[in-house]
């Protein structure tokens, strides 16, 4: 079989995208990635749940 020939009867679909499309040998799906540094919402979420929150007397003034 020749390439010609492989690249004709090459078939398009669910989890098969056209050979042109795909990522070359080496490359990474997201070359420029995540930010040093950046934060997630569960991370925001996580911290701001494990901050001790003020306790509040019966008047409403804080102890």
């Amino acid at each position: 079989m020749s390439a010609d020939n492989d690249e004709r009867n090459y078939k398009v679909g669910y989890g098969r995208p056209p050979q042109g499309t795909r990522f070359k040998k080496g490359q990474s799906g997201n070359p420029k990635g995540r930010p040093k540094g950046a934060v997630d919402m569960g991370s925001v979420f996580q911290r701001v749940v494990a901050r001790p929150s003020p306790s509040v007397r019966a008047r409403g003034l804080a102890e």
